[in-house]
């Protein structure tokens, strides 16, 4: 009886994280062949390639790897098709066969949410190898597992989708993470290109780590953010990127932004210790460039200093800083004419934020970070020094 594998994942792209898990998956069950399942894009994710250059990228990167076969079934049906279902075409197909659902590390805390997983189990036994931390988290969850689902522990090669696509996006060198092949492939065909696609994979990464509330408020402050770039001659998408992401550390608890400092070494000062609520800007600016790989310096100081103003604050900075003030879903008293001076004068839209925010602060006896009073006096000064000139 011949044992299959079959792995159902996105391959956007395939990278060599895929090939050797498929390695070591095929050596430590024994497996004859393994069957690659790209998943359709029937949700017309801007971030996902095509079906058929995923199917050419797998079909390039496991030439030399006889026991893969690809499924092409999905270059035909244009509709959702679950797991289930191509497990029985398959089974029905290599009669005599014993099937074995690979499951990727990522799937394992959820994989009892799979559609029709008792079905799935009278298919196919179901087998993956995981790292420590998803292996200890799989086995805490489930402890009375069924005896067809088996988990290997083994260290994997880590390579984060996400910041291999947004290394993809800004054309920095990934021959380390792909087949040589594929990344040419991905070159001539133009694949995983140019800030657009950074927004939208950007916008993916958002909508996965923020509540629905801040999802929609992140959306608002790229729209303002764009908005005020156009206005002020700055790069509208780079602006549109700094505003979806502004937030993404917002919900995170204290001991999740910690454990980022801590792992970047990164150190906070005694006074950022006491404001646990402005963390978020430092560890979204942390977050950003080092997890996902996104390197645009203008995009991560203005998210790092969204919350802290700093004293030499570029016009970038200004707008996403303003534009979160600003945003749609805001409802202050005074949101109206804080609008209007932010398309009239940036520097005057920012001195009315500072104000209201200091002034609010100084209110609860809170403390007030020296970096936003220079800030405040910076702008201050270079008004009067117009106002003399302008006298003269």
């Amino acid at each position: 009886m011949e044992n299959i594998g079959v792995f159902r994942d996105s391959f956007n792209p395939i990278h060599i994280g895929h090939i050797n898990f498929l390695n070591m998956v095929k050596k430590e069950y024994n497996l004859d062949r393994i069957i690659l399942v790209p998943t359709n894009n029937l949700r017309n994710n801007i971030t996902l390639a095509s079906i058929k250059d995923r199917i050419n990228m797998c079909a390039l990167a496991t030439k030399n790897m006889n026991f893969l076969r690809i499924y092409k079934e999905n270059l035909k049906q244009n509709r959702l098709v679950y797991t289930v279902d191509i497990l029985k075409e398959i089974k029905k197909k290599y009669n005599n066969c014993e099937l074995h659902l690979i499951l990727p590390q990522t799937v394992l805390p959820y994989f009892d949410k799979l559609y029709k997983i008792d079905e799935i189990l009278r298919i196919a036994k179901i087998r993956s190898i995981a790292s420590k931390i998803y292996y200890e988290f799989f086995h805490k969850k489930y402890t009375n597992i069924n005896k067809d689902v088996i988990i290997r522990r083994e260290e994997l090669t880590n390579i984060n989708p996400t910041k291999l696509k947004c290394m993809l996006a800004q054309r920095e060198d990934c021959s380390n993470f792909l087949d040589a092949k594929v990344y040419e492939y991905i070159k001539n065909r133009n694949l995983y290109k140019g800030k657009n696609f950074l927004f939208w994979e950007c916008y993916t990464v958002c909508k996965r780590h923020t509540s629905r509330k801040r999802f929609i408020h992140c959306n608002f402050v790229a729209k303002a953010a764009k908005e005020l770039a156009k206005v002020y001659g700055e790069d509208e998408i780079d602006a549109k990127i700094a505003g979806i992401l502004h937030d993404i550390m917002k919900e995170k608890t204290e001991n999740y932004m910690l454990n980022l400092f801590k792992k970047y070494n990164i150190t906070l000062s005694p006074m950022q210790m006491l404001n646990p609520k402005v963390w978020h800007g430092l560890a979204g600016a942390t977050y950003i460039e080092n997890v996902m790989g996104i390197k645009y310096a203008n995009i991560l100081n203005a998210i790092k200093y969204h919350t802290i103003p700093r004293e030499d604050m570029t016009t970038f900075e200004k707008i996403i800083f303003i534009a979160d003030s600003i945003s749609q879903d805001r409802k202050y008293k005074d949101i109206k004419y804080q609008r209007k001076i932010a398309k009239e004068n940036l520097d005057d839209a920012v001195l009315y934020r500072l104000k209201s925010a200091m002034l609010s602060l100084i209110k609860k006896q809170s403390t007030v970070f020296t970096q936003t009073l220079e800030c405040y006096n910076k702008i201050i000064l270079r008004k009067n020094e117009e106002y003399k000139k302008n006298e003269n």
